[in-house]
């Protein structure tokens, strides 16, 4: 749970990169460390926790190399518990699609679309789709919504929006998608979505948000 931007910041791999912000590869979502790893992850949260209470000179810098090293223990380890191989592409591409993703991680909920991402890099439509989809193993709009129905769930949990002004803030431009693809992800409404799981009751009107779903 931090602020993804705080990763912007730095030059960072592209390969290490995509990884960060890849979409689910169908393996377990956490990992148990080893003693050592354990260790060295432990120790690693605890100078963030000390560095973030105190303001010294280049403070965002040094979390944000203790964050890039926390994530790398943890991916070290998640790729030998699951057996996982890196995907095979080529550097050019990696590269390619890691400064999209920075820019769509950054920009997703604008108005967004292979066209305008072609003119951003100047670079063909299918060049990007088809590199989008070699290294993140899925496509531009898959990704584009994974990100708004993310940034949904946390304004439906954590605010008293109207559902219709969460699928604004998420980016969608039709409330009629934004329900099509929140169902699609999620498997419930987000009316639903917001029930079953806001820790605290919702202050706009049950009533209200299932006319609007």
């Amino acid at each position: 749970m931090f602020d993804i931007s705080l990763l912007f910041g730095s030059t960072m791999e592209a390969d290490f990169g995509t990884i960060i912000l890849g979409t689910n590869d169908g393996s377990t979502s956490f990992v148990d460390l080893d003693p050592y790893p354990y260790a060295e992850m432990r120790a690693c949260l605890e100078k963030m926790r000390l560095e973030y209470q105190e303001d010294k000179m280049a403070k965002n810098s040094y979390i944000r190399s203790k964050l890039i090293e926390a994530l790398i223990i943890y991916f070290r380890a998640h790729q030998k518990r699951n057996n996982l191989t890196p995907p095979s592409s080529n550097y050019r591409n990696k590269k390619l699609i890691w400064n999209v993703i920075q820019y769509v991680n950054t920009h997703y909920i604008n108005d967004l679309s292979l066209e305008i991402l072609s003119s951003q890099f100047d670079t063909s439509v299918s060049a990007i789709s088809l590199a989008f989809k070699e290294v993140m193993g899925t496509t531009f709009l898959q990704y584009l919504h994974s990100l708004r129905i993310r940034r949904a769930t946390g304004l439906l949990l954590n605010t008293s929006m109207s559902i219709l002004d969460v699928s604004l803030e998420a980016g969608f431009q039709s409330f009629r998608t934004f329900s099509r693809v929140f169902m699609k992800i999620e498997g419930i409404s987000p009316r639903e979505y917001r029930l079953k799981y806001s820790r605290e009751p919702a202050t706009s009107s049950p009533q209200s948000d299932a006319s609007k779903d």
